[in-house]
């Protein structure tokens, strides 16, 4: 997504603000940084001016829209005291989105954007002895 467009839409979510992409920026790296944590991915942060390119292609354009554009609205009026009324109602919407994001994306993200799945995630991985979800406890099987 051209990062002039995601701009665009951010600023529509905070009631036709009119921010440039300097201004909004911590707030998308913010919500990149909290995809990651959450999807144990390595997306890259939003590029500093002076822009080399003027997209955002890690991540597909609707996940941008549904996480990034809400998320970073959340985050402005988290930050912004006038905000206060509207953060509850964005904090849920973009809890929704990303729970959605998760689910259905976690799949698909591209090896070059996955991080070692030693550093703790949602992915299970599938036990060649007991199954994907068998646990053994002192010798005894327990298949769920």
């Amino acid at each position: 997504m051209k990062l002039e467009k995601l701009v665009q839409l951010t600023n529509l979510k905070l009631a036709n603000q009119l921010l440039y992409y300097v201004e909004l920026l911590p707030y998308f790296n913010m919500v990149i940084d909290d995809i990651n944590a959450i999807m144990n991915t390595t997306f890259p942060e939003f590029p500093e001016p002076p822009l080399e390119t003027d997209e955002y292609t890690a991540i597909p354009d609707r996940y941008l829209r549904m996480v990034v554009v809400v998320g970073a609205a959340y985050k402005y009026y988290v930050i912004d005291e006038e905000g206060q009324g509207t953060a509850p109602a964005y904090a849920d919407e973009y809890n929704t989105n990303m729970f959605i994001m998760e689910r259905d994306y976690l799949a698909l993200v591209p090896d070059e954007y996955q991080a070692d799945i030693r550093q703790g995630s949602v992915r299970a991985q599938f036990d060649e002895d007991y199954g994907d979800r068998g646990l053994e406890l002192h010798g005894f099987d327990f298949t769920v």
